[in-house]
């Protein structure tokens, strides 16, 4: 797909799709820009941040897998439960009914 089809899709599909394009390059270049701000006040700090946010970035990474991990996990506890109670629930309307 080229940029035409692209930006097609986006304005005839998925008029949602624009406002996160937008906000993305937002933030994109905000997070460049305040690098190179960064950088020209003080290099120093610049640099232990370089170092610094990749870890960050490592971390929220693994910790986001974790939680849909969790998330899928707790979705099939309740799947379990809700069968369940659907057998409870009917069976007690079988011992209603034949009493």
């Amino acid at each position: 797909m080229d940029f035409i089809h692209v930006a097609m899709f986006l304005w005839l599909d998925k008029p949602y799709y624009f406002i996160q394009v937008g906000k993305f390059i937002q933030l994109l270049s905000t997070f460049f820009g305040g690098f190179a701000i960064a950088f020209v006040q003080g290099w120093l700090l610049t640099l232990v941040m370089l170092s610094s946010i990749p870890l960050i970035v490592i971390a929220g990474a693994a910790m986001s897998i974790m939680i849909s991990r969790k998330a899928s996990l707790g979705q099939t506890a309740y799947a379990k439960a809700a069968i369940v109670v659907e057998q409870t629930l009917g069976s007690i309307r079988t011992v209603c009914l034949h009493t």
